[in-house]
Parts: C-alpha cells; sequence; structure tokens
C-alpha cells in the first residue's frame, strides 16, 4: 500500500502522468498485489521512522547524473581499465540512441597542419600494434589486429598527408639496436631501460633482476624516423613492487652521438653511464649496446622503373652470379632487400623455390642442404 499523495521516485522521474501506471518493463522478482497490504501493515505497526528511518533510494534522474559523471572524465582511444569494464557488456540502447551519441564518434584532420604518424613498441603503451598520429590539435593513439594491418594503415595515412612522397626525393632514416647488458649495479634488484631519440620516448626494456648479471639482450628497429642526433638509454632501478609508494629510480644515462654509430655494420660498445650532473657513477656503472643508424638516400620511384623490371626477369641470374664472390655479411643484406623487392611486386615464393632448387641443383651431398650461408637460407630467415 502507497500513501496517497506522496510520489514514487520512479514516478517523479517519469512525470506525475505516469501515477498510478506500471512500468513497461516486467519487475523482475515482483510479488502479487493480494499479499503486498498485510505485510505493509504489520511492518509500519512494529517499527516507528523515529528509531529506524527508511534510506531512500536514488531516482532515476540521479542515477543518471552520477553514471554521466563518472564518464566525464575519460579521453583518448586508448587508455587503462583496471576495473576491466571493457570486458563486460554494455548496456542495450535503442537504435536511436546510438545514431545520437557523438561523443562517441572521433574525427582526425590530417591538413590541419604538420602531421607526424609513426607505430609505436609494443612497451609504450602496453599493447601491441598500435600506432601514433601526432597534429597541432593534439596527439592519438590507435590499435590494430596485427603487424601487418598497422604498417597499411601507417603508409596509407602518410600517403594522404603527402600523396606526391613517392615522386620527390627523400632521405629515409633508421636504427637498429640492440640493449643488451648492464655491469656495476646492485645486486637483487630489478632494472630497466628506456630509450629515447632527441628526448623523445620510443621504447622500454622489460625488467630484469641482477643476480651474477644483469641482461636484456633486447633489440628494437624503427624505420622512418625523422632526423635524428642522440640517442639516449637512460637506466631505472625499479621500486619495490611490495612497497606501492616506492617509486624507479634513475640509475643514469648513456648518450650516443648518430654520427658515431653510423654505419653498415652494427658497433658494440661498453658506454658508462653518467648520473644528472655528466659525470661518471661512483660504482662504474656501464651498458652494453649493439647499435647502427642508417640514412639513405631514395630518388623518385618512376626512376627505379626499368632496374624493377629487370631484377623481375633476371633475379636467377643475378644470385647465381652474386652467390660466388659476395661476402656473408652482403649476403644477407642482398637476400633482405631482394624478398622486401619480391614481396611487394607478389611473387616471393617464386623467388624463393626458384633460389632453393639452384641449391639443391649445385650442391652434390643433400645432408649439407640449408646449413651453408646461402642466398636461399638467407631469404628463408628473412620471410621467415
Amino acid at each position: 500500500m502507497l500513501l496517497p499523495g506522496h510520489d514514487t521516485s520512479y514516478e517523479k522521474a517519469c512525470g506525475s502522468d505516469r501515477r498510478g501506471s506500471a512500468p513497461a518493463t516486467p519487475i523482475l522478482g515482483g510479488r502479487p498485489t493480494d499479499s503486498t497490504p498485510n505485510r505493509l501493515v504489520n511492518f509500519f505497526s512494529k517499527r516507528s521512522f523515529k528509531s529506524n528511518p527508511l534510506k531512500r533510494t536514488k531516482s532515476v534522474t540521479k542515477l543518471e547524473r552520477t553514471k554521466r559523471g563518472g564518464r566525464s572524465g575519460s579521453s583518448g582511444l586508448l587508455e587503462p581499465d583496471p576495473l576491466g569494464s571493457t570486458a563486460r557488456l554494455r548496456s542495450s540502447r535503442s537504435h536511436e540512441s546510438l545514431l545520437s551519441s557523438h561523443n562517441m564518434m572521433n574525427t582526425l584532420d590530417l591538413a590541419a597542419g604538420e602531421v607526424t604518424i609513426k607505430p609505436l613498441h609494443a612497451s609504450i603503451l602496453g599493447q601491441e600494434h598500435c600506432f601514433q598520429v601526432t597534429s597541432p590539435t593534439g596527439t592519438r593513439y590507435f590499435s590494430c589486429r596485427t603487424a601487418d594491418e598497422r604498417d597499411r594503415w601507417v603508409d596509407s595515412l602518410r600517403k594522404a598527408v603527402n600523396p606526391n612522397i613517392d615522386n620527390i626525393r627523400r632521405t629515409e632514416n633508421s636504427l637498429k639496436i640492440f640493449i643488451l647488458e648492464a655491469k656495476g649495479v646492485v645486486n637483487k634488484k630489478r632494472y630497466f631501460c628506456e630509450l629515447l631519440l632527441d628526448n623523445s620516448l620510443y621504447a622500454r626494456t622489460s625488467s630484469k633482476q641482477k643476480c651474477e648479471m644483469c641482461f636484456w639482450g633486447e633489440q628494437f628497429e624503427f624505420t622512418n624516423l625523422p632526423p635524428v642526433e642522440n640517442i639516449t638509454v637512460s637506466l631505472y632501478r625499479e621500486g619495490d613492487r611490495k612497497r606501492k609508494k616506492e617509486k624507479n629510480v634513475l640509475v643514469g644515462s648513456v648518450n650516443i652521438e648518430v654520427r658515431s654509430v653510423t654505419s653498415r655494420s652494427h658497433i658494440e660498445k661498453w658506454y658508462q653511464v653518467q648520473n644528472d650532473n655528466k659525470a661518471a657513477s661512483k660504482d662504474n656503472t656501464a651498458l652494453r649496446i649493439k647499435c647502427k643508424f642508417q640514412s639513405t638516400d631514395i630518388l623518385p620511384m618512376e626512376l627505379y622503373s626499368d632496374f624493377l623490371q629487370y631484377v623481375k626477369t633476371n633475379y636467377s641470374a643475378i644470385c647465381e652470379m652474386l652467390e660466388p664472390v659476395i661476402s656473408v655479411k652482403a649476403k644477407e643484406d642482398i637476400a633482405t632487400s631482394m624478398i622486401h623487392i619480391m614481396q611487394r611486386e607478389g611473387i616471393a615464393r617464386n623467388f624463393l623455390a626458384d633460389l632453393v632448387l639452384m641449391e639443391i641443383d649445385r650442391i652434390d651431398d643433400s645432408h649439407l642442404l640449408f646449413r651453408g650461408n646461402s642466398l636461399a637460407t638467407k631469404s628463408m630467415e628473412e620471410l621467415s
């Protein structure tokens, strides 16, 4: 029984014209109306509101305001979700409400000024196959299902920003770096490194504990880089995971000038870790790093058309002629370039099959097949 002249929370939200009418949807667990009056009479006779006041439930409008307030602070396309709410099903909406949700739609103006598009290493966002778009209006992050899908998006967006990119002369910069190990650090502590190019974060290693040695052995490769002058590797001591308030501590950094590692082959050495005062650490802490930086001058695409046609038609003769006279390192470089060309032209399988058959015909002992550093084995390594 409800006292006359008093509206329920549901009626206040829906309006007075809905008074006395049932909700449009059935209420689960509802009880028959004939047994309700006796229960309410017994309830009011045994308890008083002064000694045990009832707690009022929130109205529908208040609940909606609470939900909207909780969502108003979220922004961006990739955000941490500690409660795992994205894994739960959302409440159902009508078709009209889905169309009117303008806050779920986002636009990106690629003509708003200088736009930079680059793939991101998985260690930056903690998620694989992501890329970043930076424009005068801000920075946005996007996630793809696979690395191939991400690369296609990056290539398409770059061509949308600069449609004439294949018809102009340009320089492409690339970096391949191995962060191998550290020495002179405290035992039983965990350490990780951050890789920065001109003070911009590009990657982060995993965390390793110092026992007999502190070894990472992690490789990072970046292509289509802007002009870079300095490579910085910062060494951090990780805070104790059992103490939530303990933060990561910067041990020191290694600064490498790009011009000192610009080479066709990797340069490996120990680099002394320096603190903020540009002084060497007291414990002679050092990082072993192997890296190479390359700048490639690329001509307009139309100038390569004749050469491309020749390589596609005569790759067997080219490989057969070069195989006995070039070094192992040169074989690796040529095989990598040939595989990339053939993949672009859609004939990588035919190219690799022909190289394998050539090697089978050339070697008498079948037990020695695919054990040498041949163009066929290097091509298979690149394709795998």
